[in-house]
């Protein structure tokens, strides 16, 4: 069943689009400003650093107009455990621990 919920979760979380959230069909908008993107990295950096697995996003997304905004891509994590920041921190961003 966690096989059947990550890989829908992927799916759907592959089809999420950013931009002005005033804009048709946009679903994930900017975070608050650099220190929020530079803190969402860096704990899905260490997360990975420290064994977890990246299945998809995990970067700060620049394409198409996003260059202009603090736009962190939709991120999914798995293997993550209580020795990472990703765990012990809150998280202001959109990723998901599986």
């Amino acid at each position: 069943m966690a096989e059947e919920f990550t890989n829908t979760l992927i799916e759907r979380v592959n089809k999420l689009r950013a931009g002005n959230g005033l804009e048709e069909g946009i679903s994930i908008g900017p975070l608050v400003d650099e220190a929020a993107i530079d803190k969402v990295d860096g704990q899905v950096r260490d997360a990975v650093a420290k064994g977890a697995s990246l299945i998809t996003g995990g970067f700060r997304m620049r394409d198409h107009g996003l260059d202009k905004g603090t736009y962190y891509a939709p991120t999914i994590l798995t293997g993550v455990h209580n020795d990472m920041k990703i765990y012990r921190e809150e998280t202001f961003g959109s990723v998901a621990l599986t």
